[in-house]
């Protein structure tokens, strides 16, 4: 009874060990990511959730990459440990933000004002104007995302406009006007015209192009098939063997001798005895022997 209650103990005093082992190997595995990502994890940093309150004010200056969510939405709480995880190893920027909007709660204003209708939804870019993010939802592609466009830009937004290029700053300024002449809306919207048409037009023509390619592969199939070419070939492959086997005297199909003396004329093999194997040519001259 003793040794098992020794052993008992020990065995209480390392599953002990091993439960306070946890949060380590679990730090170890962030710093690990981190090092992997060639960047500093900071562990405090947690998505900015913005509301119409203080989303002019959070956003100032910044690109962002902004999640729109609600707490009773399954995929929402399922993409939960990813969007923080990203939080965390995106860390604090001067220019970039990771940011959460709640819709179910004080957040609802903005995800009605960016028509927001299927959770979670990922929206990135100037927080005037912000663009659908159309990557995977893996943590690798979110966070290579973030460091690759979540960065100063140019601007309307006066925050922004030191940004911008002398002749950027002149196209702000003629669309400004077009704003006070009440033509911009129309302008926008031919442009989104113009693009929706030039879309739909690549997707016909490479529709049809994707369909003459399909057509173009069976029409050379029906004209030959590869497989005839390969019995083809074979048919070709045995006659030169067997050619090349008779110029040495030798039978392709055993290997030894052949029986009767064989010529070669070009890729012909021809057994010397037939009587006409060998023909006499009727106009060929005497020699000179039989001449006397």
């Amino acid at each position: 009874r003793h040794e098992a209650a020794q052993n008992l103990k020990q065995d209480t005093k390392d599953n002990a060990t091993m439960i306070n082992r946890a949060p380590l190997q679990l730090l170890s595995l962030l710093l690990a990511l981190a090092h992997t990502t060639n960047a500093m994890m900071d562990p405090l940093a947690e998505p900015e959730i913005l509301t119409a309150e203080n989303y002019v004010e959070k956003t100032a200056g910044k690109t962002i990459f902004v999640k729109f969510f609600s707490p009773k939405c399954e995929h929402c709480v399922t993409m939960a440990p990813i969007w923080e995880g990203l939080a965390k190893q995106y860390g604090k920027k001067r220019h970039g933000m990771i940011a959460a909007v709640d819709c179910s709660g004080e957040g609802r204003e903005l995800c009605v004002k960016n028509k927001i209708t299927n959770m979670p939804a990922v929206l990135w870019g100037d927080p005037d104007n912000l663009e659908p993010y159309t990557g995977g939802p893996e943590f690798e592609e979110l966070y290579r995302f973030a460091r690759r466009n979540l960065k100063p830009f140019c601007s309307a937004n006066p925050d922004r406009q030191h940004l911008c290029t002398a002749e950027q700053n002149a196209t702000i300024a003629e669309y400004e006007e077009m704003l006070h002449n009440g033509t911009l809306d129309r302008e926008i919207m031919e442009k989104e015209d113009e693009i929706e048409a030039a879309r739909d037009f690549f997707t016909v023509e490479a529709t049809k192009l994707n369909d003459l390619a399909n057509e173009l592969h069976d029409r050379k199939t029906a004209v030959f098939d590869p497989e005839i070419m390969k019995i083809m070939k074979s048919v070709q492959g045995y006659h030169r063997y067997k050619t090349v086997f008779a110029k040495y005297g030798l039978d392709f199909e055993t290997g030894r001798p052949l029986e009767s003396d064989t010529v070669v004329r070009g890729e012909e093999v021809v057994s010397l005895d037939d009587d006409d194997a060998a023909p006499k040519k009727e106009d060929e001259e005497p020699s000179r022997g039989d001449e006397l």
